[in-house]
């Protein structure tokens, strides 16, 4: 599979929040380790929400209070919480509704706290950029990218994953097509690790030729 980098901006290591977003299971959380180590300062909205979640976290009260029957006295429980609202879209609309102000809020502060201290880009893993009308304001947009089949494959070792559940998230997520299209650049994760690491460095060293550089082409 091949993916040519768009070349609408630059990256930089200073100053800039760029976002990492992609579907489900192609390697957006790998990508933000390997932005971790390169030395940016990252955030993960999955991991936000999963604290949230938490009893005592800033979502648990309110996701409780909608959805009772998916909680337990420490947290949410996500299993369950996923298995209602991906089969009733308004039980959907409704978690959204609340989790999405909250992350955006907690992002707004996480961002202002680093910029008093510190200039180094921060990298954003979020899942759903394209699928919620809210503009963040990134600087840089990251898409990863990954054959069906490494996808499938990817998502179905997780635990309580059912080809039926993939189905029913890969439904109300954009497709690869929209996702290249509106990007600045397009990382290709179904290769391995150390191709995807590579493309990263290529970014962020700026190792390529204008407008020309084909991911495909590549190898660790």
């Amino acid at each position: 599979m091949k993916f040519i980098l768009k070349m609408k901006k630059q990256l930089n290591r200073y100053g800039q929040i760029i976002a990492i977003t992609g579907g489900i299971g192609a390697g957006k959380s790998f990508i933000l380790r390997c932005f971790r180590h390169l030395g940016f300062i990252t955030y993960s909205f999955d991991q936000i929400i999963a604290d949230m979640y938490k009893k005592g976290g800033s979502a648990y009260q309110a996701v409780a209070t909608a959805f009772p029957e998916c909680t337990t006295p420490d947290m949410i429980d996500k299993q369950l919480l996923a298995k209602k609202v991906f089969s009733n879209k308004e039980d959907l609309i409704k978690l959204e509704s609340i989790v999405h102000p909250i992350v955006r809020e907690d992002l707004y502060k996480f961002v202002k706290q680093i910029k008093k201290h510190s200039k180094t880009s921060i990298v954003v893993e979020v899942p759903l950029l394209f699928e919620t009308a809210h503009p963040y304001g990134f600087d840089i947009t990251i898409s990863a990218i990954v054959n069906k089949e490494t996808q499938l494959n990817r998502v179905l070792q997780r635990k309580n994953m059912t080809i039926d559940k993939f189905n029913a998230i890969v439904e109300r997520q954009t497709t690869d097509n929209y996702r290249i299209k509106n990007s600045d650049f397009i990382i290709d994760t179904g290769v391995s690790m150390a191709h995807t690491f590579k493309q990263i460095k290529i970014l962020v060293y700026g190792r390529y030729k204008r407008n020309s550089i084909r991911y495909g082409n590549h190898r660790p």
